[in-house]
């Protein structure tokens, strides 16, 4: 897979004992989120450790193979202070296949006194099939145990299957709310 590891500066809005924000707010964060849900491309914000980096793919034809296969730009995971967020993902393709994600999580924390980052943003554009795909997008915020920072953003545009568009959000792997 390929990880993307984003700012170890001041990059978004830049915080040290609080989770940091991109698209969703970084635990105990009062900053509002940033950047385009429609063309993602800002680096996560940094905390006490870095924020997820952007990465922005054009092609024809993706592949990502089996669910070992990743595109990440996920927040820095942290054992003291705070996390950093989630960055960006930008794909555009003619089609994609496989069973692999796309990751622009916040980073989650391990230790007793600090907070997790807030989601990144990703936006998935496919101009003709994504039957043979089987993957998720993530966009979640860190967790400690449990989630408390703010979803990313996620924008899945997929050829009209006759069912209309959708939008999901995701929160630890769960769509916690499909729009139709």
């Amino acid at each position: 897979g390929v990880d993307i590891g984003g700012s170890t500066s001041s990059v978004g809005f830049e915080t040290t004992d609080i989770g940091a924000s991109h698209g969703g707010r970084g635990e105990a964060n009062a900053k509002p989120p940033y950047g385009s849900f429609l063309q993602p491309t800002d680096l996560g914000s940094k905390a006490n450790c870095r924020g997820g980096g952007a990465v922005r793919i054009v092609c024809d034809a993706l592949t990502l193979a089996d669910a070992a296969s990743r595109i990440k730009a996920n927040g820095c995971t942290q054992k003291q202070w705070g996390s950093g967020s989630g960055g960006s993902i930008w794909l555009t393709t003619r089609t994609l296949a496989g069973e692999g994600s796309v990751q622009a999580n916040g980073g989650d924390y391990q230790g007793l006194y600090g907070q997790v980052g807030g989601g990144g943003r990703a936006a998935v554009y496919v101009s003709e099939d994504v039957s043979g795909w089987s993957g998720t997008v993530e966009v979640r915020s860190g967790t400690r145990g449990e989630l408390l920072g703010g979803v990313g953003t996620m924008l899945l545009a997929f050829p009209d299957d006759g069912d209309g568009a959708h939008l999901s959000v995701v929160n630890a792997h769960t769509a916690t709310e499909t729009l139709e």
